[in-house]
């Protein structure tokens, strides 16, 4: 037997209640407030709730938010409803010793259950519901599939898909607090195979195939491509990957699209491009998984991706634009970035955390590699934090009021981008923005 215990959630509330078991009806996730004294929630559990007090409505899984000295914030998603079953037909099939604790948790707002009550809920629940058994095996193997660390090379790339997607949704302005991929990500979703009953049933699939926000037609992709990837777009498109997602905000509007010639378990890294229409800015992301707290620049993929790099800075300068004007002028014009990634990350789908990794130029990093505070201790090459760099709040700062980016005027910088990424083996995301920002009302500082 598991030594997991799950929770009870009863909303005693009438108004309250029907407007969650409204949000249950149409999938919408919600939140509410619960006792830590009673449940003291973990990352993330699987609930039962109850919007009477007298019957069981539906199972969820429930991640854990903001924090006080008394009270935590469940976030509820991932839902699988099914036909109310009595407390006391529960009550019925329990034996003394789950029923008195039963009667416990029943009672209130709800609470945990020790593991045999767990255990024999669950059990009732499946015999009474036998369509809905394998639903609730998966939100289990979701429980702990999200409590695990990336170990595997094909984990972590979709680590940093997702970071990769959050930054492009943080440059566009987008705030993505605590609830944002718990109301727009979800695990079924992302995992909807229905032989999921354990965690090593679960394979890696592509961030983006989790998200649940607007979708693009195909007609509206296909207007998109041809925008963006000119006379490319077919050789872009047979790549795709998922849907294409599109936000929107003060009459702007963001596409994240995911291309990969290969499933991503055999993917080689990810690539994040953003382009910002209002700078005609163009930047490329190349995520780097550090090793020990450290990068060492020696492998042969290193110089395969620096080899690539270098190809792509050519067809910059070649292509650059020579407009002259406040939305013209960089601080930096390069295109090309780093950006190093611990070597371990938590495998939180539905955190809205972005990586704490270190972003680099590629011209700078031309300068870091030969330096003396590149150097290690037997002679080596290796990059620290101690080495000065930009962190994800520089960063994204300045590609948003467009300080620094590629001014290409060209689609085929982009579409040359995509191929030597695919060609590689890499995971590519694509964001566009599009749309005219509206006016500041005043200059505000940089930072």
């Amino acid at each position: 037997m598991s030594s997991y215990g799950g929770c009870l959630i009863i909303f005693n509330d009438a108004i309250m209640a029907r407007r969650f078991q409204q949000s249950v009806q149409f999938s919408q996730n919600f939140s509410s407030y619960v006792s830590r004294y009673d449940i003291n929630p973990e990352q993330l559990e699987v609930v039962f709730l109850s919007f009477d007090g007298q019957n069981l409505h539906s199972a969820a899984l429930a991640k854990r938010g903001k924090l006080d000295k008394e009270h935590a914030r469940l976030l509820y998603s991932d839902f699988v409803s099914f036909d109310p079953i009595e407390f006391t037909s529960v009550s019925d099939h329990l034996a003394e010793l789950p029923k008195e604790s039963f009667t416990g948790v029943s009672a209130g707002t709800g609470g945990r259950c020790s593991p045999e009550l767990w255990h024999d809920l669950i059990s009732i629940v499946k015999s009474n519901r036998p369509n809905i058994a394998a639903a609730l095996d998966q939100l289990e193997a979701l429980r702990q599939y999200v409590r695990s660390k990336i170990s595997s090379p094909s984990f972590y790339t979709v680590a940093l898909e997702r970071d990769s997607v959050l930054t492009a949704l943080r440059i566009f302005g987008v705030e993505t607090d605590e609830d944002f991929l718990n109301n727009n990500f979800s695990l079924t979703k992302y995992q909807d195979r229905e032989n999921v009953t354990d965690t090593n049933d679960f394979v890696p699939e592509p961030f983006i195939k989790g998200l649940t926000t607007t979708t693009l037609t195909e007609e509206e992709i296909l207007d998109h491509d041809v925008r963006h990837f000119g006379a490319d777009w077919r050789f872009i498109a047979q790549h795709s990957v998922g849907n294409a997602h599109q936000f929107k905000k003060n009459g702007q509007r963001l596409t994240v699209r995911n291309f990969n010639r290969t499933r991503v378990e055999r993917s080689l890294g990810v690539d994040l491009v953003y382009y910002h229409e209002n700078y005609k800015s163009y930047v490329l992301i190349q995520y780097k998984r550090m090793r020990d707290e450290e990068y060492r620049p020696i492998s042969k993929s290193y110089k395969d991706e620096i080899k690539r790099m270098r190809n792509v800075q050519k067809r910059e300068v070649a292509l650059l634009g020579q407009e002259i004007g406040p939305n013209s002028f960089r601080m930096h014009a390069g295109a090309l970035y780093f950006k190093l990634c611990e070597p371990e990350l938590s495998l939180e789908f539905q955190s809205s955390s972005l990586i704490d990794g270190l972003y680099f130029p590629l011209e700078f990093w031309d300068q870091v590699i030969p330096s003396v505070q590149a150097k290690g201790t037997q002679g080596g090459t290796r990059i620290r934090r101690d080495i000065r760099h930009f962190d994800n709040t520089t960063f994204i700062k300045l590609i948003q009021d467009g300080w620094i980016g590629s001014q290409v005027k060209s689609t085929e910088f982009i579409t040359n981008i995509i191929k030597l990424a695919l060609q590689g083996k890499k995971s590519v995301m694509v964001a566009t923005t599009e749309g005219q920002a509206p006016k500041p009302d005043f200059v505000g500082t940089l930072f």
